[in-house]
């Protein structure tokens, strides 16, 4: 460097107390030159002092851009020169990890693209990653960095050549003085321990060594044994011994246990002042830690943060709960003793609302359950930051309290906007309706006001449908048009009321008919509690059911017709023993002589039957079709912790659909869904979320003259009831072998989802369905007038299935891939025989059958837009 000579430079100059007239910069593009001359902080005017110049350079150089700095000075005109670091163009490391892998080393490195150059910077990357390579285990690894200059020696692009050491092995480990507590207990803890059988297994332990860890580990060992009572346990530094030809090695500990100790009581400790406003009952209540229990100090841990919560729900924020052992070493018994200091009461001083670049502040205000001025309740912050995460506008929620002074508090609400709104044009494929061709606008927060609007459009065509009514020459036979717009408006003038509009068209083919409908309605709700909502919804809408045609057969089955129609019904179908060699078949009157209609009969290419419609008028044409006007009451329950993915909580709906309210259908639908959720990572440490969902339904008719629609019957099969059958498939048959679903539904499943991807938000989780449902006749002979009624027989039809799920939240929106491993039902292809399990050797039979679609399992289904 330059600058330590400028003082020698200027001697002269400075005897003479010269004037400076001018300073100029020179070669610098890292600052503007303004900021370089405010650092320098020699003014126009000044006189020519060398000190100040080599404080000058001094400065300028601790900016960290430059590698040389020198000045000059003639004519009174004061000049900078400096040599500027090289940017870092690029850095790369070869050799190691996966993308996500690096991208979290290059966060650490120290060193990123965009910096200034130098060896130092270089040395400490270098440092940074041995160590991390130390501690995921790899030890002795070699790190080569190539350094490559760019543009003249302006820029430099850093490679990092990454030789990986090799895994220590912790073999076998040690406890000397051990004997109250098994090795995987005392090791439960620690970073390092001995490696399990076959250790390389997901979830289980590969005894890496991991030696930044190792100094911490007796404070872990000690810990294990003081959540299993033995609170005087003493461990020993750890001794560790390693051969370095086979990278194995052996760890060795020294315990003495000492006696382990129950509880013998639970006392607290409250100053005069605070001691009337909350009962020691009141704290006993959820502790963990029970009399007679052995002592765990977690649990000491957890109770501590439980009576604070009790205690900040009164208004005492920073309230100090500090847990003391008063041990009977003769006796082994303890008793735990909660020194709890209330402090003063707190206020919420403001609210304030961060990170919300779209969403307005009265969105996220109106879902915060405390307001300033009242008295501070850790439980509604709590509350309100599951409930702003419930919501689904954000990505992330949290909620800081920020101290203003001994009585007051601001909470500081930072949030991270989430994807909310879609516009999606997509292609996918579903074993139900085939190839789907749908476009969408969905947004829950419209333009950040928490409005919600959908504009929905899809048709669907191919698949099982188009294939077995026509072959592949029929696949582009659209199966589905579907068309929907709503609007949503969850808290009218942010108040607790809601409001929502819709207006619907589908036309789509069923296995056995096409249905078309039309309507629209609205619903108008109440939040009663923060988790708590009352709906209460109107619809309307006419229904035309029509084209009644078998979908495996190839036929049309005008059998249907009875459900729609009354009086006398004839029809004609194919005659299945018709010889094709005989003359153009005539058509044989079945009506009356049913003798004619045997298998022996190979002449007559058709057969006319009859049958009898089974109400007062006809209900067949879109003149005549169907309106059925109905109200829907509902109370929803939902205090789960997250929109899509749930860790913890519950969810439950109940609602009655009431039809009757003028139009011509009549009956009373009851049904409730709910669905808990837990997480299990506190309890295995990894991301494993349990689920346990079901749904119930019944149909309730006031007379069996009132007419039914086939559609509003239940029905099983997909996703949403048993998945591994086809949609809709699972339903009992009447005395002509026609599907008519039934009068109740009960469905429930239990699944384990695991983490795949988090941060794609992808999860894989083994599921296990089961569900009945109950119509009125016997032997899977429904008699479809009687249904809903107290008359007749009662019988109930079962299905199960189990297998696989893949559940992604997509940039289209969540999806759910399925398949299916295991079916629990019938294995003939009517579906008549006694359930049993079996696998896909037997689904492939069933499959291969044809028949009746009451018993088709499927290998893989797929569908969008399911709340996981």
């Amino acid at each position: 460097m330059r600058f330590f000579f400028v003082s020698l430079l200027f001697a002269v100059s400075f005897l003479y107390a010269e004037i400076v007239q001018s300073v100029k910069i020179y070669n610098i593009t890292y600052m503007s030159e303004s900021l370089a001359k405010d650092i320098i902080n020699i003014k126009v005017g000044d006189k020519l002092d060398g000190q100040k110049i080599d404080e000058a350079i001094l400065a300028l150089y601790q900016q960290g851009y430059f590698s040389d700095l020198y000045a000059t000075f003639e004519n009174g005109i004061l000049s900078f020169y400096a040599t500027e670091k090289p940017a870092v163009a690029s850095i790369e490391i070869k050799g190691y990890g996966s993308q996500s892998e690096k991208d979290t080393l290059y966060g650490q490195l120290g060193i990123k693209k965009g910096d200034t150059y130098d060896d130092i910077k270089l040395e400490k990357a270098l440092e940074v990653l041995k160590q991390m390579l130390e501690y995921k285990g790899y030890y002795g690894s070699v790190i080569e960095p190539e350094v490559k200059e760019l543009s003249e020696g302006r820029a430099v692009a850093i490679t990092l050549n990454v030789n990986r050491g090799d895994s220590i092995i912790i073999e076998k480990s040690y406890y000397e003085g051990a004997s109250q507590l098994k090795k995987r207990k005392i090791e439960s803890l620690s970073a390092n321990k001995q490696a399990d059988f076959m250790g390389w297994l997901p979830g289980l332990n590969n005894g890496k060594l991991m030696l930044s860890e190792l100094e911490l580990d007796p404070l872990r060992i000690q810990d294990s044994y003081m959540r299993n009572g033995f609170l005087d346990a003493n461990v020993s530094h750890p001794l560790l011994s390693v051969n370095m030809t086979n990278h194995k090695a052996q760890l060795y500990y020294n315990i003495k246990e000492g006696n382990q100790y129950k509880v013998k009581d639970i006392e607290f400790i409250i100053d005069e002042e605070h001691k009337g406003l909350i009962s020691d009952e009141e704290l006993r209540k959820n502790l963990t830690t029970k009399i007679d229990m052995v002592v765990n100090v977690q649990n000491l841990r957890d109770d501590s943060q439980v009576i604070k919560l009790k205690v900040a729900d009164l208004g005492y924020a920073y309230v100090a709960v500090n847990p003391d052992l008063k041990k009977d070493t003769e006796k082994k018994e303890v008793t735990i003793i909660y020194y709890i200091d209330f402090g003063k009461k707190v206020h919420i001083n403001d609210i304030v609302i961060t990170g919300n670049t779209r969403t307005g502040d009265r969105i996220i205000r109106r879902e915060v359950l405390i307001a300033p001025g009242e008295t501070y309740s850790l439980g509604k912050i709590q509350s309100s930051e599951i409930a702003l995460k419930r919501i689904g506008y954000f990505e992330n929620v949290h909620i800081d309290e920020k101290r203003i002074s001994d009585d007051s508090m601001d909470l500081v609400v930072n949030v991270t906007e989430g994807r909310t709104g879609e516009l999606n044009f997509g292609i996918g494929y579903g074993s139900f309706y085939g190839l789907m061709v749908n476009a969408s606008i969905n947004e829950r927060n419209l333009f950040g006001s928490g409005f919600g609007a959908s504009l929905y459009a899809n048709v669907s065509f191919g698949g099982d449908f188009s294939y077995y009514r026509g072959g592949a020459s029929n696949f582009f036979a659209p199966t589905q048009q579907a068309f929907n717009l709503s609007l949503t408006n969850p808290r009218v003038l942010d108040s607790k009321w809601s409001l929502s509009l819709n207006i619907y068209y589908s036309r789509y083919l069923n296995y056995v008919y096409t249905q078309q409908s039309i309507g629209g309605g609205f619903t108008v709700g109440r939040l009663l509690l923060p988790t708590l909502r009352l709906n209460i919804g109107y619809d309307i809408n006419k229904t035309d059911t029509f084209g009644f045609y078998n979908l495996y057969t190839g036929q049309a089955q005008p059998q249907y017709q009875k459900y729609y129609d009354s009086g006398n019904i004839d029809y004609t179908v194919n005659n299945p023993n018709y010889d094709s060699k005989n003359p153009p078949g005539s058509t044989q009157d079945c009506t009356t002589n049913t003798t004619q209609c045997s298998s022996s009969n190979t002449t007559d290419k058709f057969f006319k039957y009859r049958t009898q419609g089974l109400w007062d008028r006809s209900y067949s044409g879109w003149n005549n079709a169907p309106i059925k006007s109905s109200i829907s009451p509902s109370l929803v329950f939902d205090n789960t912790d997250d929109y899509y993915f749930p860790k913890n909580g519950n969810s439950t709906t109940l609602s009655l659909n009431i039809a009757g309210i003028g139009g011509d259908v009549y009956y009373t639908k009851l049904y409730a869904k709910t669905g808990f959720y837990v997480d299990l990572q506190k309890y295995t440490k990894l991301d494993f979320i349990f689920r346990y969902k079901a749904q119930g339904g019944y149909l309730f008719r006031y007379n069996q003259n009132h007419f039914l629609p086939l559609n509003d019957t239940f029905y099983m099969g997909g996703v949403g009831t048993i998945r591994g059958y086809s949609s809709y498939s699972i339903t009992p048959l009447d005395s002509d072998r026609l599907r008519v679903g039934g009068d109740g539904i009960f469905t429930n499943s239990i699944e384990l989802s695991y983490g795949l991807i988090p941060s794609a938000k992808m999860r894989v989780s083994l599921y296990a369905d089961y569900g009945i449902l109950t119509y009125h006749g016997a032997n899977n002979n429904a008699n479809f007038k009687q249904y809903g009624t107290l008359g007749g027989q009662s019988s109930i039809l079962q299905r199960g299935a189990a297998g696989i799920a893949i559940e992604w939240v997509s940039p289209m929106g969540p999806i759910v891939i399925v398949f299916p491993m295991l079916w629990y039902g019938p294995t003939d292809p009517e579906g008549l025989g006694p359930p049993q399990f079996f696998s896909y050797g037997t689904a492939n039979k069933i499959r291969a059958s044809g028949g009746y679609l009451t018993n088709y399992p499927s290998f893989f289904e797929f569908t969008m837009g399911t709340r996981f």
